[in-house]
């Protein structure tokens, strides 16, 4: 009997089937079509792709447009009725569009971090993904949901990382398959995880005359990437609300985007 099948539109198909006569007489062949969502089977001829039609092999050249269409056989002799094979369908799906790629992200140790991507095809297609991982920019592994890890996703079209830290420079991409195209791959997304910060030196409090200056010391440590940005803040109700330093008012304040804020003047800022 023919068998059903499953291919990428741009194949070929061939359905057979074998017809046995335990008497006298020819046996004529004739391969019919019935179009998806159809009832009524038509009588196919060699054209348009189409060959075989009056042999016990039908192929297809190209199955491009044909999902979901059904093929059988018809055999008679010249006296006997004829009879029918079961019939066999085609599930033709379309190789997948990547429409929106993944794109780098930016995120501080500590935060999460997304990854997404969207496709299109032109033939219905059971489509899966699976996220994949690289350490050294060549060599992706695939990942899988972990909870204890904080990754979830791995196998939809988004992927999420619930901390970024330890994961700067890795890049993440999808590999995209359907069940009978070739898989494709998204463009790889790199990920940056700056941070965290650490505070190794905090600012030590003073009593000084006012007509003295004072000099405060700040060092602060990155354990990953990215550019410190500093800023000096002062409050005057306890620590309650607090306002950048601003920079050399009337010489008085130097250095305030750096881990010394030096201060000529102390009067008045008691």
């Amino acid at each position: 009997q023919p068998q059903s099948q499953s291919l990428c539109t741009g194949n070929e198909a061939c359905f057979s089937a074998a017809v046995e006569n335990d008497a006298s007489g020819t046996v004529s062949y004739q391969w019919q079509r019935q179009a998806a969502g159809s009832n009524t089977w038509e009588n196919l001829v060699d054209a348009g792709g189409f060959n075989g039609s009056l042999s016990e092999n039908l192929c297809i050249e190209d199955v491009t447009g044909l999902d979901g269409q059904c093929f059988r056989l018809l055999a008679r002799t010249e006296t006997c009725d004829p009879i029918m094979s079961a019939f066999a369908c085609l599930e033709v799906e379309a190789p997948v569009d990547i429409t929106d790629q993944p794109e780098d992200a930016t995120r501080c140790a500590g935060q999460g971090a997304n990854f997404s991507v969207d496709i299109d095809t032109d033939e219905p297609a059971s489509v899966s993904y699976r996220w994949q991982m690289s350490d050294d920019q060549q060599n992706f592994v695939d990942l899988f949901d972990d909870g204890a890890l904080g990754i979830d996703g791995s196998g939809t079209p988004n992927l999420s990382l619930a901390n970024v830290a330890g994961l700067n420079g890795r890049k993440f991409r999808v590999k995209i398959s359907t069940q009978s195209c070739a898989s494709i791959f998204s463009q790889p997304a790199e990920l940056v995880a700056e941070g965290p910060l650490f505070v190794e030196i905090h600012p030590a409090g003073a009593t000084v005359c006012p007509d003295s200056g004072y000099v405060f010391h700040a060092a602060i440590a990155n354990d990953g990437t990215g550019d410190l940005n500093l800023q000096w803040q002062m409050s005057d109700d306890d620590g309650d609300t607090w306002a950048n330093v601003p920079e050399n008012p009337n010489g008085n304040f130097s250095g305030v985007n750096n881990s010394e804020l030096v201060i000529q003047q102390t009067a008045g800022l008691n």
